[in-house]
């Protein structure tokens, strides 16, 4: 079962907090599946980060860029981290929530 679901685009995106499948890597989206993967074994605000960055992938592919570079989608994702932080804090600390979400 999902920690979290985001729709994205009118897209349904699940939120797992486990290990990736591919190693070495702290997150990642498929989006055959609509499912994202963040490294459970990460501290509470890497989890909320790397989240925001593959959110930041979906964001694209829904918006139609399928060959995405990845400098940008880093960059946009600490932008909407940021942005996030500073104006809805609750659902950065619901997402670092250890506790609750399995780290």
């Amino acid at each position: 079962m999902p920690a979290l679901t985001y729709n994205v685009g009118g897209i349904d995106y699940d939120v797992y907090f486990e290990k990736p499948e591919e190693d070495g890597l702290l997150g990642e989206i498929r989006y055959d599946l609509q499912r994202i993967v963040v490294d459970n074994e990460l501290p509470p605000q890497r989890k909320a980060q790397v989240l925001t960055h593959e959110l930041a992938h979906a964001i694209f592919a829904e918006a139609g860029f399928d060959d995405q570079d990845e400098e940008l989608v880093n960059r946009i994702g600490i932008v909407l981290h940021r942005f996030l932080c500073d104006n809805r804090p609750d659902q950065l600390a619901a997402i670092a929530d250890v506790e609750r979400y399995g780290g």
